[in-house]
């Protein structure tokens, strides 16, 4: 995902204390520090008036004065420290640019950064001509929740995760639980992500210097070399801090530079952290649970029941495809029926918190204290069948498998904007209903646009008249009903006959594929059919799926666009498959997917957010007679 993040801050940036220091400079070993010998009864409090810092950055970096300056005593600040410019923002974020993403709506944005489009549109006029992709637009940050607990911040050039939890003040573990969409190996610039507030234990890391100076009362027998040896450090830098000093006088003091312990951190330390924090390991066993109203106790079960059950029947098919394999299946039902599922949560918690996956169908309400239920317990759960879902923009393990329309519009418009950018779309109106939603997407699109209506091209006079033959034709219907695909046939059988010197191909719509009777229509018009489900090109694996649920079950799966049997078989296999290959680690990118009758490629819809599939089939029905099918997204 690509995001880009501006910052506009009301009050101007300050300079922290950090100034360059008016000091002489000594080498000290290789390192260089601004240096000053106190004079005769000189306090702290005067000396760092005089140097423009605090007394806690003098005692920071030469602790032995907290019992009391001496005559004599060398204080050392290292130059590295003071030359640095630190930028400190008195004010939180105004404004943050969010670059519109394909398939992203006004209200998915809102939700995303938690404000209101009402903000949105107030900060952004343009928006009231639409939302296109590509486009730039405000996201006024001081309303959402970017300035509450989290910030967002867009990850430099040559960053790494450890640089930004240390420069931030906040843990690595902080850090990717607050961002479940970064790994140390997907980690790159441009990418927006959120920093949640600075830790106290992480602060005080961060201000403790590498090296500070202690005064060492020397005592009888003291050489350079054992004072070396007792605080691991070398004959020459204590020689290079106490100049003149050619031999230690019992009584005197020496002024010692003293490494401080760090933390080291390797990428493994990293890995090992991610790998904690997203429960990463390699599975010898799945359990996968389906919580579904399937009316159980009902001697007539509602045909949505019937068809939920097909689906669990699909998954139990899956399942058994590993009966051989060396990982264990297990599979759980949970019946919502008469009940709302946190009820039926509460009365099977144990069994349903070790779940690895969990399928969820039911009332909103469901679905979301699924979801909640699945957050807490970091399980992954899987929304099959409502596609206005949008409980993925708050649960970084919640999978919308419904292609969201806005999505499957946007992959629409980008296969005409690909595939017919020289072509005349022309849109038919009817009378019957309103345009279909994609109607409205393809007509912002940048092809030469004409609309006429259906009568206009079944008159083939009216139609030559009116419409320049200049360009190729790409016809889209506005409606998808069966008394338009009449119409289009008999009109298009018309304009091939008498205007043949028209050239032309047809985007329908996905309920066209349930009319196989029309299939040498669709050839003869060379026809385009987007659709989120279908057989076509697996039509031996769809039979064959069908004839195991007759064997195992004694009857025929219902018939439904998607065929729940199979869905729930695809949904088993894909999950099963990919979280056994992962570990568990949905930031591993995988491929598209392709089953019997379902495509798939999630994209997550924020590094802090849940996952959407983006998938949907295309079928060219060409004129050849020779059928094509692709994914596009």
């Amino acid at each position: 995902m690509r995001f880009g993040l501006i910052l506009f801050c009301a009050a101007a940036i300050c300079l922290a204390t950090e100034a360059q220091l008016k000091l002489p400079i000594r080498m000290i070993g290789d390192t260089e520090y601004y240096y000053r010998k106190v004079k005769k009864k000189e306090t702290l409090y005067g000396i760092s008036k005089e140097l423009g810092i605090t007394s806690d950055d003098i005692i920071k970096y030469n602790p032995s004065v907290k019992s009391g300056l001496k005559k004599d005593q060398w204080l050392y600040f290292p130059v590295d420290d003071f030359n640095k410019t630190r930028n400190v923002d008195k004010s939180h974020a105004k404004e943050i640019i969010h670059y519109v993403e394909p398939g992203e709506t006004l209200y998915g944005i809102s939700r995303v950064y938690n404000i209101s489009i009402d903000d949105l549109m107030a900060a952004n006029p343009g928006l009231s001509n639409g939302l296109k992709s590509d486009s730039k637009i405000v996201i006024p940050a001081q309303k959402g929740k970017v300035t509450k607990q989290l910030r967002p911040y867009t990850i430099k050039k040559g960053e790494t995760l450890y640089r930004v939890s240390a420069n931030n003040h906040v843990s690595i573990e902080s850090l990717l639980e607050a961002n479940p969409g970064i790994s140390p190996t997907n980690f790159k610039a441009g990418e927006i992500i959120m920093i949640p507030p600075a830790e106290k234990k992480e602060i005080e890391k961060s201000n403790r210097p590498e090296t500070v100076f202690i005064a060492k009362k020397v005592e009888k027998g003291d050489t350079f070399e054992s004072v070396a040896a007792k605080y691991n450090t070398t004959t020459k830098e204590i020689k290079d801090a106490n100049p003149g000093n050619k031999k230690l006088k019992k009584g005197s003091f020496v002024y010692v530079p003293v490494a401080q312990a760090t933390d080291s951190i390797t990428n493994e330390d990293i890995a090992e952290t991610y790998r904690n924090v997203h429960e990463v390991e390699e599975l010898k066993k799945i359990n996968i649970a389906l919580a579904f109203p399937f009316e159980s106790e009902n001697n007539e079960p509602s045909q949505k029941a019937e068809l939920y059950t097909d689906f669990y029947k699909g998954v139990l098919l899956a399942a058994n495809d590993y009966v051989d394999d060396s990982i264990q299946i297990n599979l759980d039902i949970f019946d919502l029926s008469g009940s709302n599922f946190k009820s039926v949560g509460l009365s099977n918690s144990d069994d349903m918190k070790n779940c690895d996956i969990m399928f969820i169908a039911g009332s909103d309400t469901d679905i979301k204290e699924a979801s909640e239920f699945a957050k807490e317990h970091n399980i992954n759960i899987i929304n099959a069948f409502e596609v206005n879902d949008e409980n993925y923009y708050d649960n970084e393990r919640f999978f919308q498998v419904t292609t969201p329309s806005s999505y499957m519009y946007s992959a629409v418009n980008n296969m005409v904007e690909n595939s017919f950018a020289n072509y005349r779309m022309i849109f038919i109106s009817g009378e019957e209903t309103e345009a279909k939603p994609l109607i409205t997407h393809l007509k912002a699109t940048k092809l030469t646009k004409q609309t006429i209506s259906i009568d206009e091209l079944e008159d083939t006079e009216i139609f030559s008249a009116i419409v320049d033959n200049d360009k190729k034709i790409l016809f889209v219907a506005e409606q998808s009903s069966t008394t338009m695909l009449s119409k289009l046939k008999k009109a298009l059988k018309a304009l091939s006959e008498e205007c043949p010197e028209y050239e032309y191909s047809l985007l329908g719509y996905p309920e066209w594929l349930n009319y196989p009777a029309s299939e040498p229509f669709f050839h003869k018009a060379d026809t385009y059919i987007y659709s989120r489900y279908t057989f076509i090109g697996n039509e031996e694996k769809a039979k064959k799926a069908n004839n195991d649920f007759e064997y195992w079950y004694g009857k025929k799966p219902l018939r439904s666009m998607p065929q729940m049997n199979i869905f729930g078989y695809d949904l088993a296999r894909y999950f099963i498959d990919t979280i056994r290959q992962n570990g568990n680690d949905f930031n591993i990118a995988a491929c598209e997917s392709e089953g019997i009758q379902t495509c798939l490629d999630f994209k997550r819809v924020s590094n802090w957010g849940g996952f959407v599939n983006t998938a949907v089939f295309l079928i060219h029905f060409s004129d050849d007679n020779s059928i094509e099918k692709t994914i596009i997204k």
